[in-house]
């Protein structure tokens, strides 16, 4: 699409005038239409020498027609050679994230509830301490807790042997159990 010249000059010429006015010059306009038609004509000339871009030919050449995507089995039928694919391996699949790929991932409203309760009985009591051992808000609930998500991550103790998803249901009763022990000190936990 090309704009009428006309429409560009005077567009032009507002355009240099209001930018003359707002530096509190007059406007001349002899000079202000000399400048716009050298800007104009620079322009134009920078639009005749610009090079269009060269059109890619769709159809691909000749030689290129009748080969695959595997150009070492094309170039050793061409030639007679024997050519011979080695099997890759399959990769192995990788692990799971015991705690993000299942079920446990799934955050309703009360396992989100949980995991707040968790976060409080964590939560160090004081971070100034000068003691080796952090002395948690939940205490021995606490350290339940994390005996309990450690057995859970190595797949110890009543995980041992079961299927993944069986382990993070136990996983979520035995957490929820902790936060029940924990609502004499705390407060309730889950609200319906």
């Amino acid at each position: 699409m090309t704009a009428d010249p006309h429409w560009v000059k005077g567009t032009l010429m507002e355009d240099y005038s209001k930018a003359v006015r707002s530096h509190g010059a007059e406007v001349d306009s002899r000079a202000l239409e000399r400048i716009v038609n050298q800007d104009l004509a620079q322009a134009d000339a920078v639009l005749r020498e610009a090079k269009p871009a060269p059109v890619k030919d769709e159809a691909p050449a000749a030689h290129e027609r009748f080969r695959s995507d595997d150009r070492a089995a094309d170039m050793a039928q061409e030639t007679g050679a024997k050519f011979w694919r080695r099997p890759i391996p399959a990769q192995e699949a990788p692990k799971k994230d015991r705690l993000l790929d299942t079920p446990l991932r799934r955050m309703d409203a009360k396992w989100q509830a949980a995991w707040n309760r968790l976060g409080q009985l964590v939560k160090p009591k004081s971070m100034f301490r000068p003691s080796r051992e952090i002395d948690y808000e939940g205490g021995d609930l606490a350290r339940d807790f994390i005996l309990t998500f450690q057995d859970y991550q190595r797949g110890k103790g009543e995980y041992a042997g079961l299927r993944l998803d069986d382990q993070q249901r136990v996983l979520r009763r035995k957490i929820e159990d902790i936060c029940d022990r924990s609502t004499g000190r705390f407060g309730p936990w889950w609200v319906k």
